[in-house]
């Protein structure tokens, strides 16, 4: 992971679960393979809430069609590579790109 990514991880997880955005959580379900025991106990709720929540609007794409946008948009994907990987990776861009924007206003 760069190192702008690392301080942001870090950043993210001394915060308390209820005081993460929309945005720290998307990015923290993005990079869930960089975080300790601890953390993913800590963080439970909030990594839970994609697989438990509404679809969104990767979930029902291919895999081919998930990698092909990522390559696209220059997203860097976390973890073992699988579909979630790269459903979390990619919200985690569009929740970032929506703050970057929303930041610019």
């Amino acid at each position: 992971m760069d190192q702008l990514s690392q301080t942001r991880l870090a950043e993210i997880t001394a915060k308390s679960p209820a005081d993460l955005t929309e945005a720290d959580a998307a990015f923290l379900r993005a990079r869930r393979s960089y975080l300790n025991d601890e953390q993913l106990a800590v963080f439970a709720d909030v990594l839970a809430e994609v697989e438990n929540g509404p679809k969104g609007p990767y979930d029902d794409l291919s895999m081919s069609e998930l990698r092909r946008i990522a390559t696209q948009r220059n997203v860097e994907v976390g973890g073992e590579k699988r579909k979630a990987d790269y459903i979390d990776a990619l919200t985690a861009a569009d929740a970032a790109q929506s703050a970057q924007s929303q930041s610019a206003q």
